[in-house]
């Protein structure tokens, strides 16, 4: 099994270096999944839009944009202390720093109406928590219980030598902290960007939880619980990282079916050049795509309507405007390419 995986992790990697962007929508990934997880109705193409555009998806929720832009923004603050290879030891106020990131938007002004600022303020909880049939543990315990996590954490943290000792103590680290729960709310989506940021400080591919799956996540916590050993939880994350690692595998090799473009498009009567985020286009989501394209178009102004884009299998869309539009330049990540031609 470590063989095989750590492979798998090599082979991702390998595939993965360099594509345009796939690093931007892997952290996309991450957020759809992890709220998800805590109730989120966002698919993966919704989490697109709004991440990519800001824009909310037409069906969506606000609690639910909120809760995925909240997500994303820690999960960057995450990848910022990662960034630092001589960071000092993982601390409490790092914890409370990103609790309440977590939840700013999605909580913040209820909490704010209520006049309860605490879960805003990153403090530890202290009131009794239970999710399901699970009681956590006293409230009076949970800073002693945080003290022992850090300092076990960062004990062990610069240890790690196989890409498999690494995966399994980000397990570890995120099933000691969300079996302590520490805040009152947010500690799953907590745990698991401490998952992440163990990953990404060694360089490694980030692993998901599937929100698909949550109920075989939950029963993993649970049964780690019972019997007190990681061995399940284990069996299970690992399992999860490697149907994630293969399927993006899978993903960035099918070059006909999956392209990522940026287009470049210049209005021949107002003379001005705009240009588009990149985004994945793949023949079961692309008729999602133009539909939303052609939405923000006419919201937002954010590009000309008339535009033709050919891709790398003969495929087309159009945008139409008033206006005439060519495209100056398409960007593939598999194979750059430049194209001019009249959007017409």
């Amino acid at each position: 099994m470590n063989k095989e995986f750590e492979e798998l992790v090599r082979e991702y990697q390998r595939i993965s270096k360099g594509v345009i962007n796939h690093d931007r929508y892997n952290l996309y990934a991450i957020s759809c999944h992890s709220t998800g997880i805590e109730g989120s109705k966002l698919n993966i193409d919704d989490v697109n839009i709004l991440l990519e555009y800001n824009i909310s998806p037409k069906g969506t929720s606000i609690e639910h944009n909120l809760m995925v832009q909240d997500h994303h923004e820690a999960l960057k603050d995450v990848l910022e202390m990662a960034k630092q290879k001589h960071m000092p030891k993982l601390g409490l106020n790092d914890l409370q720093r990103l609790s309440p990131k977590i939840l700013w938007r999605t909580l913040g002004f209820e909490f704010a109406k209520k006049g309860n600022l605490s879960i805003l303020e990153g403090r530890l909880r202290t009131v009794p928590l239970q999710a399901g049939k699970r009681v956590f543990m006293e409230a009076e315990n949970v800073p002693t219980a945080v003290d022992v996590f850090l300092k076990d954490f960062n004990e062990h943290f610069h240890k790690q030598k196989t890409i498999t000792d690494i995966y399994r103590f980000s397990f570890k680290a995120h099933y000691d902290l969300v079996d302590i729960h520490p805040f009152r709310d947010g500690n799953g989506r907590l745990s698991r960007l401490i998952m992440s940021f163990v990953q990404k400080f060694y360089e490694l591919p980030m692993s998901i939880v599937n929100s698909n799956d949550k109920e075989f996540y939950f029963r993993a916590l649970e049964k780690t619980n019972e019997v007190k050993t990681y061995e399940y939880l284990y069996d299970f994350m690992f399992e999860q990282a490697s149907v994630f690692f293969q399927q993006e595998i899978d993903f960035l090799l099918q070059k006909k079916d999956i392209n990522v473009v940026r287009v470049k498009a210049q209005n021949l009567k107002a003379g001005m050049i705009v240009e588009s985020p990149s985004f994945f286009i793949g023949k079961k989501t692309i008729k999602r795509i133009v539909d939303f394209r052609s939405t923000i178009t006419k919201s937002a102004k954010q590009l000309p309507h008339k535009i033709e884009l050919v891709f790398t299998d003969n495929t087309k869309t159009k945008f139409y405007e008033q206006d005439e539009i060519k495209v100056i330049g398409i960007d593939n990540r598999i194979n750059v390419q430049q194209k001019e031609f009249n959007g017409k």
